[in-house]
Formats: structure tokens, C-alpha cells, sequence
């Protein structure tokens, strides 16, 4: 029970919408293709400019 807890600690407090979404992303590739594909591949992701990108469209 305390690695879940501390796991669920360590989800609430991040920070960084990147990790924020990487993590749910990650988390849904283990939960749902886990039966599947048996080994699911968590992956970074690919576009970390496109952020900064939206961003200074809206500038």
C-alpha cells in the first residue's frame, strides 16, 4: 500500500505539463495494451519543441 501512496505522491506533485502528460500517456500504454501486446513500450515524447512552438505563435 505505501508504493502505491507514494506513487500517487510522486503523480500529484509533478509539475511540468510534459511529464504531467507523459506519465498519464505511459500510464494508458502499461494499463491498456499490457494484455495485448504483452510488453508495452513507454515511449518519450517525440515533439518537445511543439510547446515552445504554440507558444510563440501566440506572441
Amino acid at each position: 500500500m505505501s508504493k502505491w501512496v507514494s506513487a500517487l505522491n510522486a503523480f500529484i506533485n509533478i509539475e511540468d505539463e510534459q511529464k504531467f502528460k507523459q506519465s498519464i500517456h505511459n500510464d494508458i500504454n502499461t494499463r491498456v495494451f499490457t494484455e495485448t501486446f504483452e510488453t508495452p513500450t513507454i515511449i518519450t515524447p517525440t515533439k518537445p519543441w511543439k510547446k515552445w512552438y504554440e507558444l510563440w505563435i501566440k506572441l
